[in-house]
């Protein structure tokens, strides 16, 4: 999907457009990264990983939209450049819609990381449910007597 943000265009459609392609980013990150087949990788490291480190991450990116200064952080400038050049936008780095991109990325981070944790909590507590460990517990025997 391209979208072309030229000179015709109003101000107001310049923000609309990136609301959109934001919306839509975050809709197919979150979703890619709900439907991984990650289960067993949650089972075994549930036992070990904090969840508090990636709220404790994504409390960072919120405090760095109150502060403001986006285009002074390496890792959304090149989220933005890759933006960007994934949907052939045409924003001026020196630009307000350039600043309102790097905003809008870095909550769109927000909300994914957000909806991350979420999932993650949920498959834990399914990671620790009696009946999914019975569950495991034969599928791993089963295996070990196939050998």
């Amino acid at each position: 999907m391209e979208f072309f943000l030229g000179e015709s265009q109003s101000m107001k459609s310049h923000y609309d457009d990136i609301d959109l392609l934001i919306k839509q980013h975050i809709e197919y990150a979150i979703s890619s990264e709900v439907h991984k087949n990650i289960e067993d990788s949650i089972f075994f490291s549930s036992y070990t990983i904090s969840l508090e480190v990636f709220q404790n991450s994504t409390q960072k990116l919120k405090s760095k939209v109150k502060n403001g200064h986006l285009e002074q952080i390496e890792f959304l400038r090149e989220d933005a450049q890759k933006f960007i050049a994934k949907h052939a936008l045409s924003i001026d780095i020196q630009s307000d819609q350039y600043r309102y991109l790097l905003t809008a990325l870095l909550k769109a981070q927000i909300k994914i990381n957000e909806a991350i944790i979420l999932h993650f909590k949920s498959l834990c507590k399914k990671a620790h449910s009696l009946d999914y460990l019975e569950e495991r517990a034969e599928q791993i025997c089963k295996l070990l007597c196939d050998e």
